[in-house]
């Protein structure tokens, strides 16, 4: 019988293993066994007493520690997310007494973004970590390299627990792979001293915010304002008013994904964005945080998308100008989606835990951990009774804001981020030109197909 290398190989390696556990076997012969400790000498317990007892209720003791190693962006650990005081203030009190047997290391990934660290250990076969943060966006590419293990029906306690709509970021044809962890959203800061001198309401539809900002704009003002490049206005801003206004634009079409904005719904939309540059001032796109903070603050704009972790780390710096609300993002036609992503959990497919590793998982996605433990807003609902900061207002309009949320506008599409990137070019020519909405939305539909397909 002809035996190939490969398996020679293999069954001189099983020889090996087995010669080494027989001497083992031999060796431990060798050794006495352990006397147990004389009562009737030096001991003021009567000899023939019999040893008491464990408590009921006291966990069973384990002669080898599982360890589960947790990885997420090293950025985290020191930008006062909670990260660096995790083991002490949480684990330490509240999980190792009753998990003994597990222990949870940290592992900051700082030479890969997470899913793509997630992806290099999957494709490597080293396991370096049990657990990991993983962007939705990227779900769809780190589930297809056989990254993740295929979570369904095993984590239902963690379902139950966070906003319903969120599970559907985390799913891929059905099957889910991650848990939401935290997640980013918008809601509208609006100049409350230019709305009271104007006499316009704050605006609680898309229709009426864009209303709201063309009236500054024709008495002289400016009616909304963002920051950053017009890329982080179209992943951002514009994502959210697509989700509200109109709905989905990309559409599954008997089962066949396909762009959506060829509608009268599509083409208003679009409309609606136009609005919203042009009452923009004429540098805005050019500005930074800090320009864009000062604008809505010092009645430069009167309306701006406030995002949650400055607000809730404190640093968006309002002091000394005109009083600023906050509200929920105004809802379009669709409902009042306002996400624009976030993070979830998964477990690795090498590790060998899966088991203690979901223990983990639904530790951190405990209440209290996960509103003292996140890089922007909690998802577990009860979290926000917690309130881990001291404006509990602000945190309410949170709250309100992501129970009337529907789900994240293209999750199915943004798990892989080509259609996103496909619509950047398009939507800003689209802007700055005055492009026809009709045109611009037959223009996205040839993008987004493309992006589709290739």
């Amino acid at each position: 019988m002809k035996i190939s290398m490969k398996r020679l190989v293999v069954l001189l390696l099983a020889l090996s293993l087995l010669f080494m556990v027989v001497a083992g076997c031999g060796n431990g012969n060798d050794t006495p066994p352990p006397v147990a400790p004389d009562q009737s000498a030096g001991s003021d317990a009567p000899g023939d007493s019999a040893p008491a007892d464990a408590p009921a209720d006291a966990p069973a003791e384990s002669s080898e520690k599982v360890n589960i190693r947790f990885s997420f962006d090293a950025n985290w650990e020191t930008s006062g997310f909670g990260f660096e005081t995790l083991i002490q203030d949480h684990f330490v009190p509240r999980f190792y007494p009753d998990n003994p047997n597990i222990e949870v290391t940290l592992m900051p990934t700082v030479e890969a973004t997470q899913n793509e660290a997630v992806i290099l250990q999957a494709v490597s076969g080293v396991s370096d970590f049990d657990i990991a943060g993983v962007s939705y966006g990227g779900l769809g590419i780190t589930v297809g390299s056989g990254a993740l293990l295929d979570i369904t029906g095993k984590v239902d306690g963690i379902n139950a627990s966070v906003f319903p709509d969120l599970i559907d970021m985390c799913t891929i044809e059905g099957r889910q792979y991650i848990v939401p962890w935290w997640q980013d959203c918008r809601i509208l800061a609006v100049n409350k001293q230019m709305f009271e001198e104007a006499g316009i309401d704050y605006p609680r539809s898309l229709d009426e915010m864009a209303q709201a900002a063309k009236t500054f704009t024709d008495n002289g003002m400016y009616g909304f304002v963002t920051a950053g490049s017009i890329d982080a206005i179209v992943y951002a801003e514009w994502q959210i008013l697509m989700s509200n206004d109109g709905g989905r634009f990309v559409v599954n079409n008997n089962g066949a994904i396909e762009g959506g904005f060829d509608t009268p719904e599509g083409v208003a939309f679009i409309e609606l964005m136009q609005i919203l540059y042009d009452s923009m001032p004429t540098d805005g796109l050019a500005y930074d945080w800090g320009q864009y903070e000062s604008a809505i603050a010092t009645g430069g704009a009167a309306m701006a998308f406030a995002v949650p972790h400055f607000l809730t780390s404190g640093n968006f710096n309002f002091a000394g100008g005109p009083t600023i609300d906050f509200i929920v993002t105004p809802a379009g036609k669709a409902g009042s989606t306002s996400l624009v992503g976030g993070y979830g959990l998964g477990v690795v497919s090498t590790t060998q835990y899966p088991e203690e590793a979901i223990k983990v998982m639904e530790f951190l996605l405990d209440p209290e951990v996960n509103a003292k433990l996140t890089v922007s807003l909690p998802v577990v609902q009860a979290s926000y009774e917690v309130a881990p900061f001291d404006d509990t207002e602000l945190w309410g309009v949170f709250f309100e804001q992501f129970q009337n949320s529907g789900p994240y506008w293209i999750s199915e599409l943004t798990k892989d981020g080509q259609v996103c990137q496909a619509m950047y070019p398009i939507i800003t020519e689209g802007l700055i030109n005055h492009t026809p909405a009709a045109e611009v939305a037959t223009k996205l539909n040839d993008a987004i197909n493309r992006a589709i397909n290739d």
